[in-house]
Formats: C-alpha cells, sequence, structure tokens
C-alpha cells in the first residue's frame, strides 16, 4: 500500500479545527490501514464510521477517547468499515493520535474533517471533533457531517440518518457544558428563541461569513473552500449543496424527536445524538 508520510505545519483558520497541543506519550508512531484510499469504493453502500481527528493535538484531555475505542471496537466487531481522518500524518502526528486501535480500514488525510467517502448506505456514524459549526468556531466534526450529507446525495436519494456518539465525539470550551448536560439529561440545553435554537446554535449558516442573528440562516455548517491548498486531492462542494432549502434535517437525543427544519419537500436527514 503506497503510504506517504506529510510533513505539515496546521495552520489554524476559519475552516479548520482550533486549539493548542497537548503531548502525550504513545508506544506507535504510525497507523497500520487495511485499505489504501484507492479500495474507498468498496464501503459506498455500507453503514461506515468516520473517526474526525481523534488526536490531542485538539482534544488535548482525550474527552472523547474512551468513547471511540468503544465504538471502533462495536463497528470492527460488526465487520464494518472504520475510517480515520487525519489532519497530520507525520511523525508527531501519528504520535498524537490517540486511539487504542491504530489499524482502521482506511486512512485518509483531511486538513479540516472534509472527505469524499461514497456513501450510498442509509446510516453512517461520525465521532470525533470538534462538534457543530459557526463563523468563529468552524468544527472539523461538522464538516465531516455536511460532506458525509453532500456525498450520499450524490449516490442515493434515501434519507439519511447519521449517528453521533456524544461519548465519542468532543466540543469546542465554550460548548462543553451542552456535552455534559446531554450526557446527563439525554436532552439539549437551549435557551435561545430562534425558530430553530439547536440548529441555529450548532450549524446554520448564512454563508462566508458564518452564523447568522438575523433568522435567515440557509447552509448546514461550513465547507472546505476552494482556495484553500491543503488538500488537493479533494473534491470540494460549496455552501448550496447542503441547506435548508434543498434538504430535510431532523434532530433527535437517541430516538427521540426535538427539533425538524421542513422547508425543503427532499432529502431527509436525521441527526441522532446518542448518549447512551
Amino acid at each position: 500500500m503506497r503510504h506517504a508520510i506529510l510533513f505539515l505545519t496546521l495552520i489554524i483558520t476559519l475552516a479548520g479545527c482550533q486549539h493548542t497541543a497537548h503531548r502525550w506519550p504513545s508506544s506507535e508512531s504510525a497507523l497500520k490501514p487495511r485499505f489504501s484510499r484507492d479500495q474507498l469504493s468498496q464501503v459506498k453502500n455500507q453503514h461506515v464510521l468516520i473517526v474526525t481527528h481523534a488526536t490531542e493535538f485538539f482534544d488535548t484531555t482525550r474527552s472523547a477517547a474512551a468513547g471511540i475505542d468503544q465504538i471502533v471496537k462495536e463497528f470492527k466487531a460488526l465487520g464494518r468499515p472504520v475510517i480515520y481522518l487525519i489532519s497530520d500524518q507525520s511523525t508527531e502526528g501519528y504520535r498524537q493520535w490517540y486511539t487504542q486501535d491504530r489499524s482502521p480500514d482506511f486512512e485518509i488525510f483531511s486538513d479540516g474533517g472534509e472527505h469524499n467517502i461514497p456513501l450510498a448506505a442509509s446510516e453512517v456514524t461520525i465521532a470525533g471533533g470538534f462538534f457543530g459549526s459557526t463563523d468563529t468556531l468552524p468544527g472539523c466534526h461538522a464538516l465531516s457531517m455536511r460532506d458525509a450529507i453532500r456525498m450520499h446525495f450524490e449516490l442515493s436519494q434515501a434519507p439519511l440518518t447519521i449517528h453521533v456518539p456524544i461519548q465519542a465525539t468532543y466540543f469546542y470550551d465554550e460548548w462543553k457544558d451542552q456535552r455534559d448536560y446531554l450526557l446527563k439529561n439525554h436532552r439539549p440545553q437551549i435557551h435561545s428563541d430562534a425558530k430553530y435554537p439547536f440548529a441555529t446554535m450548532y450549524f446554520l449558516r448564512e454563508g462566508n461569513d458564518g452564523a447568522g442573528d438575523d433568522g435567515n440562516e440557509q447552509y448546514f455548517a461550513h465547507f472546505f473552500h476552494p482556495s484553500r491548498t491543503e488538500n488537493p486531492n479533494y473534491r470540494f462542494g460549496t455552501f448550496d449543496d447542503v441547506s435548508r432549502k434543498t434538504h430535510q434535517f431532523h434532530f433527535y437525543v437517541n430516538d427521540r424527536l426535538f427539533e425538524s427544519i421542513t422547508e425543503s419537500s427532499k432529502q431527509p436527514v436525521h441527526i441522532k445524538l446518542e448518549t447512551r
């Protein structure tokens, strides 16, 4: 398997994850994927697990590590594909990658959570972080979700369910209280008077200027901008690919629906925040 080692300097921009590095010991310097990225088409019709940036460079306290390790074990026991999105493929980057399982089915370079994974199946699970997306907090997990939606509806018109295991997902410092509240109470903590308070807080944006405050947010999360050169192999999308004009969004905690955006009559997306 061709496996290029890239020495990168992570530049934190509006389209990338944010935080400073914290060093932890690691016994391995590299991952050992079973397949090359060129064979990714074989996951097209399977329920895959995407692990976005499970690294102490971003998640300095390893808050999602135990949850990620557990869900990786579950997917492997079921024979389902496990895909790691890696932001730093240098020796140091691999040392900071904190999963116990260092043999995913696929390893894909992803600077900001972006990907072109073919997802025709009706379900996908996305772990890692950072959760949510605003103009100042453009989470890599949110971009992975957004690209999952975009890629799915390129291949299928069937509804898509995105499972988000909260124990296996890390949040920005500003939103850690929401993560704790979700895990303790199994419901979101919402204080906004917005029409769609949860989606407006974490996902809906007006465009390149980020989340707005006038109630006219249309677009789901941010996208990896074509002017960025950190990932030349990535086929980027646009804001118009995933919006409340083109999709329905239904938000759940576990199986309990708590918010819906149904302005569009097609392409339903069910986002399940799982706390059990």
